[in-house]
């Protein structure tokens, strides 16, 4: 299994496009466990803004600080 780059808590921003701004900035609030060796680690994230969390992989994501 992948090593996770990031720790639950930890402010990041989406370094692909969903359709929100590039300022819009999340919290991990899970770390989801990789099903396979050649896939990267993934996460659920959520926005200060929103009531809903969101399944992301780690290349899609960078540290905010």
């Amino acid at each position: 299994m992948a090593k996770h780059q990031f720790a639950v808590g930890d402010p990041v921003r989406l370094t692909i496009s969903h359709g929100l701004g590039a300022t819009t900035q999340f919290r991990i609030v899970r770390l989801v466990p990789g099903d396979r060796e050649d896939l990267p680690p993934a996460y659920r994230i959520k926005a200060l803004t929103e009531n809903h969390e969101r399944m992301v992989k780690e290349d899609e994501i960078s540290l905010s600080v």
